[in-house]
């Protein structure tokens, strides 16, 4: 079985967060009988509403395939998938 990242850096994307990952997961789904297996990892990016606890709510809801970080410092999510050689 082949794993697919898919990191998404979260800043403020409490209204939207559950939306994205149903979308993202439909388009995918093909993909998964085909021998892909997928991980999303959202990167909570210092946001000021509650794109955590949307984050921690998916999380129980879909594990294992979700995995629910924090940046460790502003903008890490971003600088993860500003350098093409990383994502």
């Amino acid at each position: 079985m082949n794993t697919v990242d898919i990191i998404a850096p979260c800043y403020n994307e409490a209204a939207g967060l559950d939306l994205f990952y149903l979308r993202t997961m439909e388009s995918i789904e093909g993909l998964q009988n085909r021998g892909y297996e997928f991980r999303f990892i959202f990167v909570n990016d210092g946001s000021k509403d509650d794109t955590l606890q949307v984050m921690m709510h998916l999380a129980q809801q879909h594990p294992p395939e979700l995995i629910p970080k924090m940046a460790a410092s502003l903008e890490a999510g971003h600088d993860c998938c500003a350098a093409p050689s990383t994502c």
